[in-house]
């Protein structure tokens, strides 16, 4: 797991000890522009981001980390990362929003846990394939794309 100094961790009762780190880091890949009539630019939004925490709280008072881009691509202006509370009968779940600007979810992944995630140890974590949101059929070809999730800044050195 990735280790960097000065750390700060970040309390989220949903996470198995309790705390999530500080940052978080987002990989995409195996994103491309659907065919016939996507948009062109989707494989801009392949490659690594990282999200800090949030000032408000996502729905269902989830633990989040967003990422603002610096211009819209295919619509998408940010990223949530959300850690869920037990929400039966799925159990726990990490989801990754990919909003427009109106905050309606253009792509999303998400991985469900049985018992509360080891936030703290997550290096390279899938989150699965991303699903396109509502209202954002034939945008971009999904098929092939996939989430990642690694730690951040963890509490201590592993």
């Amino acid at each position: 797991m990735p280790w960097f100094p000065c750390c700060c961790c970040r309390y989220c009762p949903h996470c198995a000890d309790g705390f999530a780190p500080r940052l978080w880091q987002v990989e995409i890949d195996g994103i491309s522009p659907a065919s016939p009539l996507g948009c062109s630019q989707c494989q801009h939004l392949n490659g690594a981001y990282i999200l800090e925490p949030i000032g408000s709280l996502p729905p269902l008072e989830a633990c989040g980390w967003s990422l603002i881009l610096p211009e819209a691509i295919c619509g998408v202006v940010t990223m949530r990362l959300s850690v869920w509370p037990f929400v039966g009968p799925d159990g726990w779940r990490i989801y990754l929003d990919l909003f427009d600007q109106w905050q309606q979810t253009v792509m999303a992944a998400a991985q469900y846990f049985a018992q509360p995630p080891l936030c703290l140890e997550m290096s390279g974590q899938s989150l699965g394939r991303l699903q396109l949101g509502p209202g954002y059929t034939g945008l971009c070809d999904l098929s092939q794309s996939r989430a990642r999730l690694t730690a951040l800044r963890p509490c201590q050195p592993q």
